[in-house]
C-alpha cells in the first residue's frame, strides 16, 4: 500500500504499539459508549446524485491537508449546490488557483489556503479522468456489461493511484478517507470491509498523549516532544504507520470496525484532546456532545498524561510541510 514517500525505518523501530493492561480492559465499554453518541456528519453530498457524490468526496479528500474538514466540506457543498458543472473532469482539468482561492477565501488561516498547490491537485484529477473519458462512477463501478457491479478493490485502488494526490500519500490516508466517507451510504457499504485507518494530527496527538503509541528511546522522545522543528514526509509517515497499527489493535480489542474507532478517536482528538489546551474536564463548547454521558474526557482514567506524566499534555501537532497530513 505504501506507494508514496519512504517511511523512516529508524523511527519505526523506535516506536511501540501499546500493550494490553488492566486499563485496556475498560476500552470496550468506553468506546461503545462514545460510539452511541458520536456526532453525525452534517454535510452530505448524496442529494446531488451518485457521480457528483463521488466527485465531492474525492475533491474534499484530495485537498484535505492543513485545513478544517468541516469547513472544506461546507464550501464544496455550497459551490456544488450552485453549479455541479465545476466538478466535470474537463472543467476541473483547467481550474485556476484564483477559483480555488475564492472557494477557500473565508478560511481563518489564510496561509493554509495554498490555492496554487490545491488547484494543481484538482487539475491532475480532472486531466486524468478527461484523458480516460470517464466519470467518477467508473472508478468504482463496472458498466461494461450493463450492470452496476462493483469493481474489485485492487482495481479501485489502482485507479486512485493514477492521481498524484493519492499516489504520493504515505499510508494512503486520503484514499481511505474517501472509502470511509462513501461507506456511509448503502451503495458503497461494500467498502466498509476494506477501510483502513486514516491517521491525521488529531489522532497522532491523542495517541502520543495516551501512550497508545510509545516512544521507546531518547531519539523518539525528542522527536515527539520537539514540536518546534519541521518534520519531513518519511518520519511523519512512520509515525502514522505505527498509529494505524495501534488503531487496528483498538478495533480488535473493542470489537468495533476500523471506521468507527477511527471516527471516535478523530472526534475526541479535535474536540477534547486538542492542540495546546486539552479539555480533559469537558468545560468547553466543542466537547458538549460528550456531556450527557461523561463528566470528564472518556479516557481520563486510562490516559498516561493524566495518570502519570502531565508533561505529555504538552505534545502538540508537529510542524509539517507535506501534502498528505
Amino acid at each position: 500500500m505504501n506507494r508514496g514517500a519512504d517511511i523512516s525505518k529508524k523511527l519505526i523501530k523506535s516506536l511501540k504499539v501499546f500493550e494490553e493492561t488492566l486499563y485496556t480492559m475498560e476500552y470496550p465499554d468506553i468506546y461503545h459508549k462514545i460510539n452511541m453518541i458520536l456526532p453525525k456528519n452534517n454535510i452530505k453530498f448524496d442529494s446531488f446524485g451518485l457521480d457528483t457524490l463521488i466527485a465531492c468526496e474525492i475533491v474534499c479528500s484530495s485537498i484535505c491537508h492543513k485545513i478544517n474538514w468541516d469547513f472544506l466540506r461546507k464550501v464544496v457543498y455550497e459551490k456544488t449546490r450552485i453549479d455541479k458543472n465545476w466538478l466535470n473532469p474537463e472543467y476541473l482539468a483547467h481550474i485556476s488557483s484564483d477559483e480555488v482561492y475564492e472557494l477557500l477565501s473565508e478560511y481563518d488561516k489564510k496561509e493554509r489556503i495554498m490555492d496554487k498547490e490545491r488547484s494543481a491537485i484538482l487539475r491532475d484529477i480532472g486531466k486524468n479522468l478527461a484523458n480516460l473519458s470517464c466519470g467518477y462512477k467508473e472508478i468504482f463501478f463496472d458498466f461494461d456489461k450493463d450492470t452496476n457491479k462493483f469493481k474489485n478493490i485492487k482495481e479501485i485502488e489502482d485507479f486512485f493511484f493514477k492521481f498524484k494526490a493519492f499516489s504520493n500519500d504515505p499510508e494512503q490516508k486520503k484514499m481511505q478517507l474517501v472509502f470511509q466517507s462513501l461507506s456511509d451510504f448503502s451503495d458503497f457499504d461494500y467498502l466498509l470491509s476494506f477501510c483502513s485507518p486514516t491517521i491525521d494530527y488529531h489522532l497522532i496527538r491523542l495517541f502520543l498523549r495516551r501512550r497508545i503509541v510509545i516512544a521507546q528511546n531518547q531519539y523518539t522522545h525528542d522527536y515527539v516532544f520537539a514540536t518546534d522543528k519541521a518534520r519531513n514526509e518519511s518520519t511523519v509517515a512512520a509515525l502514522r504507520n505505527v498509529c494505524a497499527t495501534s488503531l487496528k489493535k483498538l478495533s480488535s480489542i473493542t470489537a468495533l470496525d476500523i471506521k468507527s474507532v477511527n471516527r471516535i478517536e478523530w472526534w475526541i482528538g479535535r474536540t477534547v484532546c486538542v492542540n495546546g489546551n486539552p479539555d480533559c474536564e469537558l468545560k468547553f463548547k466543542e466537547s458538549e456532545w460528550l456531556r450527557p454521558s461523561f463528566s470528564v474526557c472518556p479516557y481520563y482514567d486510562t490516559c498516561h498524561a493524566r495518570k502519570f506524566d502531565e508533561k505529555f499534555l504538552e505534545i502538540d501537532e508537529p510542524i509539517y510541510n507535506g501534502k498528505s497530513y
